[in-house]
């Protein structure tokens, strides 16, 4: 009974500075630069926070998603989304290293972007986050022109 009741707590962020400030760097390139993003604001964000989500004005269920220490960057279709591409959706707009995957009841179509120093995964450089942004962009653009079709 007592895991449980642990289990049902509020999980607590234990703020990490060095992550927090890589997050406001990323905020600060993407507001200035890259506006059709949509990033809001972060928070304190704990040691492991390394996924960022941009909306954009994407309809609900769909997002880009930048996992940073996996150096990729993805058009993310949840369980619902209004909207499905299937495999016979041409990637070749998006490069040669564009491809689909599954995780369970989300399909993506990913992208490959730099992978941080593994040592330091929050000592990302500025060149290397607006590489990342810049792909984020593709595959906003990407599914627009998709749904002009």
């Amino acid at each position: 009974a007592r895991a449980v009741i642990e289990a049902k707590k509020a999980y607590a962020v234990v703020p990490n500075e060095e992550v927090g400030q890589l997050w406001q760097r990323i905020y600060r390139i993407a507001d200035t630069e890259y506006p059709l993003l949509a990033m809001k604001s972060p928070g304190a964000k704990g040691s492991q926070s390394s996924w960022i989500i941009f909306k954009g004005d994407l309809p609900p269920k769909i997002t880009v998603d930048w996992k940073v220490r996996e150096g990729t960057v993805g058009l993310s279709f949840w369980k619902g989304a209004p909207y499905r591409p299937d495999h016979a959706t041409d990637l070749s707009t998006l490069g040669t290293r564009a491809r689909w995957r599954a995780a369970g009841t989300t399909v993506m179509i990913e992208t490959d972007v730099p992978k941080p120093p593994s040592e330091s995964w929050a000592a990302i450089s500025d060149s290397d986050i607006r590489q990342a942004l810049t792909s984020a962009i593709r595959l906003l653009e990407f599914f627009r022109r998709q749904n002009e079709l």
